[in-house]
């Protein structure tokens, strides 16, 4: 089977009759609802796919996403609109992820639909608001949000807290300001300059946009 054959044939046995299919070149498929994404990865060989053994859920709030559009495009930085995500169990299990027909989805179509029903469905439903969003970045531990907010998390994350009126907002945005600076002309430059680059234009927008 050729891949619109293939990833026709994933939304048929998943279940994933209210997304929509959209190609995402070489290697991976997203199936699209709105602001809700989820995200397959695979390799493709003579005759058959090798699915990634876990799925990807990612879900995007334009409110967030148009507020920093505008700087990323501006100051030509590469960016992708999605604002919280997680990941999947796996399924380690070579045998069931390799398809091949269709006798190859269905065996394999028991996982895959676990990993929507018990993990990105949920996903999904959970975080339907920034306020919920808002909620849960308290609740993590510094090293969790990454697991979470996606990249560049702080930017996110100085953004959301303003959205919501977050008590602690202008604090966490002067930490944010003050560290990237800092890491703007240091070891870590080229992951942190490009963003400090509109950072201080970012937060006067923040500081006097009425919420």
């Amino acid at each position: 089977m050729d891949k619109r054959e293939f990833t026709k044939h994933l939304k048929e046995y998943w279940g994933l009759d209210e997304f929509k299919i959209v190609g995402k070149g070489a290697g991976a498929v997203s199936f699209e609802n709105g602001e809700k994404e989820i995200l397959l990865s695979y390799s493709k060989f003579p005759g058959k796919f090798i699915l990634s053994p876990g799925l990807l859920g990612f879900v995007s709030f334009p409110e967030v996403e148009e507020i920093l559009e505008k700087y990323y495009t501006r100051h030509s930085v590469g960016y992708n609109l999605k604002t919280i995500y997680t990941t999947s169990r796996r399924v380690e299990d070579f045998e069931l992820q390799t398809i091949a027909t269709l006798e190859d989805i269905e065996k394999a179509t028991p996982n895959y639909r676990e990993m929507l029903e018990l993990d990105i469905f949920p996903f999904f439903d959970t975080y339907t608001s920034l306020e919920k969003i808002a909620s849960k970045i308290d609740s993590l531990s510094l090293n969790k949000l990454s697991d979470f907010i996606f990249s560049p998390l702080h930017l996110r994350i100085m953004t959301i807290k303003r959205l919501v009126r977050d008590k602690d907002w202008e604090s966490y945005a002067n930490e944010t300001m003050r560290i990237y600076k800092e890491q703007a002309t240091g070891k870590y430059k080229a992951s942190f300059e490009p963003f400090y680059r509109f950072l201080p234009d970012l937060f006067e927008e923040l500081k006097n946009m009425e919420v």
